[in-house]
């Protein structure tokens, strides 16, 4: 399978580590990844030490700098859309097959509205009821939450696998795991200090959604058929059976467990060092 990721990749340790886990995976042909939220530049960067790290031949990677997001201000919208522009066309030379968006979906909407969007495409966000995480009751999740006008386009548009929050939280890590996961990619230890320093906690949701992307899920989670609005404030609706939205395949549970070990084992695959 040709995917592209859409990322905001940076500080956040679960959407590095859904970077490697790509690479690792035997289904998997990595074609290109674009980055998006503030200093997209500066998440594009952190993606080419990464794979370069990998060991992957960087001149077979598109790697695009994308939009900052949503409440970028009116002096830069040029710069803006240039950077959405140039996802799009890298998008739609690239011969991507899938997508799996754990951004903002800013880049996303662009690629949906262009026309380039390719046919299976996997989401991590949104919360079909309000979950614990970080310490706070959350209704809205953080990708749908930073651009909600972005969200509810992409979501227009039926066919789409979402793996919400609700269900993500099944794969936080404890101490121990997290011991574990730089054992095996030591590449990661500055940033996963970092993290935990910051969150207290390190949960792989970017990466359980690589899984579904590439065809795992079955194995490893349960999914139900729902048709789901958002509104204005980014919270993901599910309106039921009979109710507006759209058709979307979404995660309703996962078995944290097994998500943990298969992403362990892609990243062992790696031979990762510091």
């Amino acid at each position: 399978m040709r995917l592209w990721i859409d990322t905001d990749i940076g500080q956040n340790v679960d959407d590095a580590v859904a970077l490697l886990a790509a690479v690792a995976h035997p289904a998997v042909d990595l074609v290109g990844v674009s980055t998006v939220g503030s200093d997209p530049e500066r998440r594009a960067a952190v993606t080419v030490g990464l794979l370069a790290a990998a060991g992957v031949d960087l001149g077979a990677v598109a790697v695009c700098a994308g939009a900052a997001g949503a409440g970028t201000e009116v002096g830069d919208s040029a710069a803006e859309d240039g950077r959405t522009a140039e996802v799009v066309e890298a998008v739609a030379a690239s011969g991507a097959e899938a997508l799996l968006a754990i951004g903002p979906l800013t880049n996303v909407a662009a690629v949906t509205a262009a026309g380039v969007r390719p046919a299976e495409v996997t989401i991590m966000g949104g919360a079909l009821r309000p979950v614990e995480h970080r310490g706070e009751l959350r209704a809205v999740e953080h990708n749908f939450g930073s651009d909600p006008a972005a969200a509810a386009a992409v979501l227009a548009v039926p066919g789409a696998v979402v793996v919400p929050l609700d269900a993500t939280v099944a794969t936080r890590l404890d101490a121990r795991m997290v011991a574990k996961l730089v054992a095996t990619a030591p590449v990661l230890e500055p940033m996963v200090s970092a993290w935990v320093a910051r969150w207290g906690e390190v949960v792989l949701h970017d990466p359980a959604a690589l899984l579904v992307a590439a065809g795992d899920g079955s194995e490893l989670g349960r999914f139900e058929r729902r048709r789901l609005t958002v509104e204005p404030d980014g919270c993901l609706v599910d309106g039921g059976p009979d109710a507006g939205g759209t058709a979307h395949d979404v995660v309703v549970s996962l078995f944290g467990s097994a998500v943990v070990a298969s992403v362990l084992a892609l990243l062992a695959d790696l031979k990762l060092t510091a």
